[in-house]
């Protein structure tokens, strides 16, 4: 798949196998080799779906790579659905920081509310504190949320530390993009 992605006509070839192949390794190799093309951006945004967590992980990272941000209601789905695995969550955050995607804001702050719980699991404070810093790379009202949650007696002592550096320093997003 790494050999193929990159010539003509790849997509057309590779998009009639790969999506249906067994083993998600295929899957999520031809996500990270394929490059851009409005047919990729679709197969890309049909791997959202995909049965196994590191090939929709993988599927945001390629839209990401490609700055689809119109891709972003497909997307925030997976963000919002508290069963999703640590490491597509991760890769949505990802993507809203990436590309400045303030329209993210909402499923931001529940992945931070989430992770600030006292018995929250350490993968949420991951996300957490993620979702805190790209909060305060938006600036506005979105890194003053940010400031202001990241503070209390229930939130875990790494993601405070953490979230007071992140509002000190300034708006990482210079354009903000709302979709």
């Amino acid at each position: 798949v790494s050999v193929l992605a990159p010539l003509p006509g790849s997509v057309q070839h590779l998009s009639k196998s790969v999506p249906e192949d067994e083993w998600f390794l295929v899957r999520q190799a031809a996500l990270e080799h394929l490059p851009d093309s409005q047919q990729a951006r679709a197969w890309f945004e049909q791997a959202l779906k995909d049965r196994a967590p590191v090939v929709r992980a993988s599927a945001i990272a390629a839209l990401t790579r490609v700055g689809a941000a119109q891709s972003w209601p497909q997307i925030q789905p997976l963000l919002d659905n508290a069963e999703e695995y640590p490491e597509v969550l991760a890769s949505g955050v990802a993507f809203a920081r990436a590309l400045c995607l303030q329209a993210a804001d909402p499923s931001l702050r529940k992945l931070v509310t989430r992770g600030i719980q006292p018995d929250a699991w350490h993968a949420d404070q991951e996300l957490a504190l993620s979702a805190l810093e790209t909060l305060s790379a938006f600036g506005g009202a979105s890194a003053r949320w940010a400031r202001d949650h990241a503070i209390g007696p229930s939130v875990p002592k790494e993601v405070q530390l953490a979230a007071a550096a992140a509002a000190q320093r300034p708006a990482a997003c210079q354009r903000p993009r709302s979709n």
